[in-house]
């Protein structure tokens, strides 16, 4: 590993820093699951070729995956240890349950960005933004638009093929991410678990022993309004045809919108903190501000710092 310590020495701040070892980190858990896959391949035919144990059965798997998961532990810890000198880190991330230092290293990392040889502005990135993080927005929605937590015509947005997306598509994944661990976490202690399990609620989702489900008759009032068509439901739609017993994506489209306001709730809550600890001006949300406080009850991050403290 020293080579990897070689390389940090030449790093320029501790966001670079971290963006490299969060790269690097998911390089090579991404090479440790594809070896792992193949050697699995390989044990897999020395069975059906009744190899004996005596043999490479095993061995390869265990030798190489176990190697690059000390790889893998060897830069988490160094992601740790960056991450001690950050402030967004240590006083508002490192204390929301479900957001571990990879997941929180992978944010703030993206949302840095690194200096480039290719850059329009080089060698001097006077005009643009690189060596830039959270002073690149300005207002949340431009952080949730870059985060690709936004929407267009009412919807997420999606990849259009031959087209570039205007999203950084490594900080949505580490957003969705996040999103998944919030709901892993504990509803009685986790904030964002607590706002997810209530805004399903609101939406019609009840509770029962095997997990989330919706009543009939309120699916069929979301279909109504339009959400959760499948291929089949439209295509009986545009033919005047009645609805009755088809299979629709309702639950499934209301439960990624109960995830994604979740997600943006929280990616909102770290622009305000950091730009609040980098002495930058901070407004309110659009909703609070143009369309005359039509949505009240704004949650502070500091008010979700404390809603877990005293619930630890």
């Amino acid at each position: 590993m020293c080579r990897f310590r070689i390389l940090l020495m030449q790093e320029t701040n501790n966001l670079e820093k971290l963006r490299f070892l969060v790269e690097s980190y998911y390089d090579i858990q991404d090479v440790r699951i594809s070896v792992s896959n193949r050697t699995f391949q390989l044990d897999e035919k020395e069975v059906e070729h009744k190899v004996e144990k005596e043999t490479t059965k095993g061995k390869i798997s265990e030798s190489h995956t176990d190697a690059l998961k000390d790889i893998e532990a060897s830069i988490k810890k160094q992601i740790e240890e960056v991450l001690e000198e950050i402030p967004i880190w240590t006083e508002f991330m490192k204390h929301i349950r479900g957001v571990g230092p990879t997941l929180a290293g992978g944010i703030i990392g993206y949302i840095y960005q690194p200096y480039s040889d290719k850059c329009d502005a080089a060698p001097t990135h006077k005009t643009c933004n690189c060596g830039k993080s959270i002073e690149r927005f300005n207002n949340i929605s431009k952080l949730h638009a870059y985060a690709g937590e936004h929407v267009v015509n009412g919807k997420a947005p999606k990849r259009t093929r031959g087209e570039k997306s205007n999203w950084n598509s490594k900080l949505r994944t580490h957003q969705w991410k996040i999103g998944q661990s919030f709901i892993k976490s504990d509803e009685s202690k986790s904030f964002y678990r607590n706002l997810y399990s209530k805004e399903k609620i609101k939406l019609g989702f009840i509770k029962t022993p095997n997990g989330w489900d919706m009543p009939k008759e309120v699916r069929e009032q979301w279909i109504a309004k339009g959400v959760g068509h499948t291929n089949e439901i439209k295509k009986k739609l545009e033919k005047g045809q009645e609805i009755s017993n088809e299979k629709d994506a309702v639950k499934g489209h209301l439960d990624a919108r109960c995830q994604r306001k979740v997600r943006k709730l929280f990616l909102g809550h770290v622009w305000a903190k950091w730009r609040t600890l980098e002495g930058l001006p901070v407004t309110d949300p659009y909703p609070m501000t143009e369309m005359g406080g039509k949505h009240t009850g704004l949650i502070t991050a500091d008010e979700v710092l404390e809603w877990e403290k005293e619930r630890k």
